[in-house]
């Protein structure tokens, strides 16, 4: 693990205007939207986050404790369609809501380290833009404005613990104002820059597994195929391509399926 601090921010919301904007969004820096950050197999960062508590977390601490267990990390915020179940429909094979991320947990909590990290919201209410493409794409669930300010997001978080399960840590990424770091976004930026990704990190603090958006199957296939080769190498399976998925598109409608995995999951 990649323990000296270097917590990559490459770019991040501007104090200036408080939001993402063309430019400075994840599609102007690296030409497509979400982008894993680190490589299969590379060191993991290490950090330190505080939980809605204010309880200190680290990721290094932990993973020396957790008995060989991998630490995942799960991103999701309230804005985003898929955390909230959008097109999750029988046969559909996607398994990124909420309530799939409480299911996974319930069932590999003995084998994993899950850790919900709340960061920048996907549509947040206008006039604030996304993060994808500096554009307004508000949907059915663009309630909240983008936090700017970390109390703010601190308030926020603790609505995604209310459904969270609660074995799962729920980690508010930093943000101006913290009284922890000068860092902004750091977790988010250093890992994975999108509505719905995960990271796997090992015990021996290497990336095992990521996806661009979360499948809780692909999840339990990995952590089942980590105890399998005792947590050595990675596991890559082609989950977590991008989905087409509307994001404007209100509950109780008929949605598209998401596209099958064909390939390797690279950004």
């Amino acid at each position: 693990m990649d323990d000296s601090g270097r917590l990559t921010h490459i770019w991040w919301q501007t104090r200036e205007q408080g939001n993402f904007h063309k430019g400075n969004s994840v599609r102007d820096i690296y030409g497509t939207s979400p982008h894993l950050v680190r490589d299969l197999g590379s060191p993991a960062v290490d950090f330190t986050l505080h939980d809605l508590d204010g309880n200190r977390w680290n990721l290094g601490e932990v993973l020396a404790a957790g008995e060989g267990k991998p630490v995942v990390l799960i991103f999701g915020m309230w804005t985003c369609p898929a955390y909230q179940g959008l097109d999750v429909i029988e046969g559909s094979g996607n398994t990124w809501s909420y309530w799939d991320e409480h299911t996974l947990v319930e069932q590999y909590g003995d084998k994993a380290i899950f850790v919900h990290i709340y960061g920048p919201e996907p549509h947040p209410k206008p006039p604030d833009l996304n993060f994808d493409a500096g554009t307004f794409s508000p949907n059915f669930w663009s309630v909240h404005r983008q936090p700017v300010i970390y109390d703010v997001r601190v308030e926020k978080a603790k609505k995604i613990r209310s459904i969270t399960h609660p074995d799962e840590v729920v980690l508010p990424d930093y943000l101006t104002g913290n009284p922890y770091s000068s860092l902004n976004q750091p977790v988010w930026c250093t890992y994975a820059n999108g509505a719905r990704p995960s990271v796997m990190v090992s015990s021996s603090g290497s990336v095992f597994y990521q996806q661009e958006w979360l499948s809780t199957e692909g999840l339990g296939n990995a952590i089942d195929g980590y105890w399998e080769q005792d947590g050595a190498g990675t596991w890559d399976d082609g989950e977590g391509v991008p989905p087409i998925l509307n994001p404007r598109a209100q509950p109780g409608r008929k949605k598209p399926n998401a596209r099958k995995a064909s390939g390797p999951n690279r950004p």
